[in-house]
C-alpha cells in the first residue's frame, strides 16, 4: 500500500513538472499576453497589434499597400514599435521590418481610406491618438480623427485596415501584445 501511495505522488510531481515546462517553453517565443489591465505601450518594446474582433494581427504589405490583417506567424511585417512625438503629443507606429510609420493613404481624412506605411513626413497623418477602450486600445489619426478598424468588422484574413467613424465595434479595439525576443 505504502509504495502504490509513492508511485502515485511521483506521478503527480512529474505530471506537474511537465506540465511546468511547457507553459515555460510556450511563453519562450511568439506573443506574451498580459493577463492584467494592458497599459499604454511603451517605448521600446515590440508589439503584435491584435484586432479584439477577428484575433488577428495588423500586417504590413510593403511601401504604399493598405494594411491587413492576418493570423499571427511571427513574420517582421507583423512587429510594431511605438515613439512617443512631443511636439505632436502623439504616437508614431513604426513596422519594425521596413522601419516605415503607420499612416493614412494620401492623409485622407474620409472614412474607409487605407491605412498603409510609409517614410516618416512628420504630417499628422502619421501620428496617432492610443486611448484605453473596455478591451485593449483604439487608436485614432491626429489629421482625421478617425479610428483604425478592419474593414466591414470583417473576420477574414487579409481583410484590410481601414480608417473609420467612432463606433462600438470591436473591430476598432485593439491589443498591443508584447513580442518576446
Amino acid at each position: 500500500m505504502k509504495i502504490a501511495w509513492i508511485i502515485l505522488i511521483i506521478i503527480i510531481i512529474v505530471a506537474i513538472l511537465i506540465f511546468a515546462i511547457i507553459l515555460f517553453k510556450s511563453r519562450e517565443k511568439g506573443i506574451k499576453v498580459s493577463q492584467k489591465k494592458p497599459l499604454e505601450p511603451q517605448e521600446g518594446v515590440s508589439y503584435a497589434l491584435r484586432n479584439v474582433n477577428s484575433n488577428m494581427i495588423i500586417t504590413a504589405q510593403g511601401v504604399s499597400n493598405p494594411l491587413v490583417q492576418k493570423p499571427y506567424e511571427a513574420l517582421d511585417d507583423q512587429v510594431w514599435m511605438v515613439q512617443y512625438n512631443q511636439q505632436k503629443n502623439a504616437m508614431e507606429i513604426k513596422n519594425a521590418k521596413s522601419g516605415l510609420l503607420m499612416s493614412v493613404l494620401h492623409a485622407s481624412r474620409e472614412p474607409g481610406a487605407p491605412i498603409i506605411v510609409y517614410e516618416y513626413r512628420g504630417t499628422n497623418n502619421q501620428f496617432w491618438k492610443i486611448i484605453p477602450a473596455d478591451v485593449g486600445f483604439r487608436i485614432v489619426n491626429l489629421e482625421s480623427g478617425l479610428y483604425i478598424g478592419v474593414q466591414n468588422d470583417s473576420l477574414e484574413m487579409g481583410a484590410s485596415i481601414v480608417q473609420q467613424n467612432y463606433s462600438e465595434s470591436n473591430s476598432q479595439k485593439w491589443r498591443f501584445e508584447a513580442i518576446l525576443e
